[in-house]
């Protein structure tokens, strides 16, 4: 059996090293950033407001982190359920009452509801494809009040 001997010099060694890691720091983000779930997004504002209601009513967590984006947690969670199902019933009883979608501009949304047509915190804002999403960032006057989305509801 014939054996070859390959020899590298120790800067090939360290050349080849470098390069095998860079490549599987490029595999590892793009398995990152791939494995982020994107925030859903919609062709109308009402559209929007459908689907948070029903996920409100369905009380679906999974559902209402895709709407509202996958780094809301803190926002959907109090650590307490029944106290979590609690504010999704009245946010749903005071969406019942009344309903409405206020437009300040073209870009931006504002859901009111309840009898007192409490503004919902988190507005619905157009991007640059003409989609729309509800953006945590561009938070309505009062804010959040504490870790529950919808206590205040």
């Amino acid at each position: 059996m014939y054996r070859r001997d390959i020899r590298f010099k120790d800067s090939d060694a360290v050349e080849i090293l470098l390069r095998t890691l860079c490549i599987l720091a490029l595999l590892a983000a793009q398995i990152a950033l791939g494995a982020a779930p994107k925030q859903r997004s919609y062709a109308s504002a009402e559209d929007a407001v459908q689907d948070l209601v029903a996920s409100v009513k369905a009380h679906d967590k999974k559902v209402l982190l895709d709407i509202m984006g996958f780094d809301s947690k803190p926002l959907l969670e109090s650590g307490d359920p029944v106290a979590e199902r609690s504010a999704c019933d009245r946010f749903i009883k005071a969406y019942g009452e009344f309903h409405a979608l206020t437009r300040p501009d073209g870009a931006k949304a504002t859901l009111e509801i309840g009898n007192d047509r409490r503004p919902f915190p988190i507005p619905i804002v157009k991007d640059d494809k003409d989609r729309r999403h509800f953006d945590r960032a561009e938070r309505n006057e009062g804010g959040l009040a504490g870790g529950l989305l919808f206590r205040a509801a």
